[in-house]
């Protein structure tokens, strides 16, 4: 089935989320201070998810509906883009910006990302039909954590670019 970017539906949640519902292609964790940071590469795109303790703070980027028990903090479509999400759960500031490129732009991250913090995940193509890919790319920083996403859609020519910002103020716990 091709995914079109137009379906694309972003969630910020708070609360535990489970994603056994989702076939997960790639993943990889990092700690940041007392943090845990996870990256999924989903069949249905990504998302993002900050751990301590019992609470958790998850980013969604999918093409169908996510059903989730979580508290949902914003929630937005990818059919107007720009648009830029910002929320507080103290003690992190979160920002989001999700924009759209042409293909001809190309599907790779702006940012230069150490190897070793990127996913890239290559979906199942259709014969005679370019290879959607989701990247995901991450720098870690004392105060803050830089998340950059770029989704595919070679189909319709598009590429959809998020740049998500976590940041600590350990002053305002």
């Amino acid at each position: 089935m091709i995914q079109s970017s137009r379906d694309l539906r972003f969630l910020l949640v708070t609360g535990p989320v489970s994603l056994q519902s989702f076939r997960i292609l790639r993943t990889q964790q990092t700690r940041w201070g007392e943090f845990r940071l996870s990256f999924y590469a989903l069949a249905v795109s990504h998302a993002v998810s900050l751990e301590c303790g019992d609470q958790q703070l998850t980013e969604f980027l999918s093409c169908v509906p996510i059903q989730t028990e979580a508290r949902i903090l914003k929630e937005a479509t990818a059919s107007r883009l720009p648009w830029e999400i910002t929320s507080r759960i103290s003690p992190i500031s979160y920002s989001c910006r999700l924009t759209l490129a042409a293909a001809s732009e190309g599907d790779a991250l702006r940012c230069d990302f150490d190897g070793t913090h990127q996913i890239t995940a290559c979906y199942p193509v259709i014969p005679g039909l370019p290879t959607p890919v989701t990247r995901i790319g991450w720098r870690i920083e004392p105060s803050q954590a830089f998340v950059e996403t770029i989704h595919s859609y070679p189909e319709e020519s598009r590429v959809v670019r998020s740049e998500s910002v976590f940041r600590f103020s350990p002053d305002q716990a």
